[in-house]
């Protein structure tokens, strides 16, 4: 199936107002309020969906345009991308936990699950934990994998400037989701961008569902946080 194939076939919009989502997705990730306790602030993410929400109301769309749906890719079924993208996800989360791929550690949610001791002394913390990083993962996916890699793949076909880029998209939706997660300096920002170039790379995989992406992350984070709740850390 081609890129070309992926892409909404209603309200593509113009070159004009795609530039200008983007504009205006960047000028949240850059000057929104960010949470004290970690660098995935609500408003920024709030800030991102209200944006992709109003664009794609703007063009006639929704957000099962750009991916939020339960369509598979051809001949393979959904629940297929679901099993290898919780399994991926949660040896992604096992090896990032205990050290061996640190750089994955820019996916987990470290600001909303509270420190170790906090999920040993309740369950019903971790199961906060759990809820709130699954919402979270389904926001940040929505937004970054959905409508901000549609749009920098629209205008990659159709600015003659940006023509036969084909990963052009992929490592500025990757930069985007950096500039979200990182708060470590340069180190951060590159570890998340390469995470968000990961996941990107994963949504073209998963043809035009986030499926893939949104099992892969979830399931991460939710790895992540068991096994500080069972002290494997």
């Amino acid at each position: 199936m081609s890129e070309e194939s992926l892409a909404p076939e209603r309200g593509p919009g113009t070159i004009w107002s795609a530039a200008t989502e983007l504009a205006a997705a960047l000028a949240v990730l850059l000057w929104a309020p960010r949470a004290s306790d970690g660098p995935a602030g609500v408003w920024v993410l709030g800030g991102l969906l209200v944006v992709g929400s109003m664009a794609l109301w703007s063009r006639g769309q929704g957000w099962a345009d750009v991916g939020l749906s339960a369509r598979g890719a051809a001949g393979v079924h959904l629940e297929r991308y679901l099993l290898v993208g919780l399994a991926l996800g949660a040896l992604a989360g096992l090896l990032a936990t205990l050290g061996v791929a640190p750089l994955l550690a820019a996916l987990a949610e470290r600001g909303a699950a509270g420190s170790p001791q906090s999920m040993r002394d309740s369950g019903a913390r971790l199961a906060q934990a759990l809820f709130v990083a699954w919402v979270h993962v389904l926001g940040v996916e929505m937004v970054f994998r959905g409508w901000l890699l549609e749009r920098l793949e629209w205008l990659e076909r159709h600015v003659p400037a940006l023509s036969g880029a084909s990963y052009g998209p992929v490592l500025l939706a990757g930069l985007a989701y950096g500039l979200y997660l990182g708060d470590g300096g340069a180190g951060g920002l590159i570890g998340g961008s390469l995470v968000g170039v990961g996941l990107c790379l994963l949504r073209r995989a998963g043809g035009p569902s986030l499926a893939l992406p949104i099992a892969v992350h979830g399931a991460f984070a939710s790895t992540y946080h068991l096994l500080r709740f069972i002290g494997a850390t």
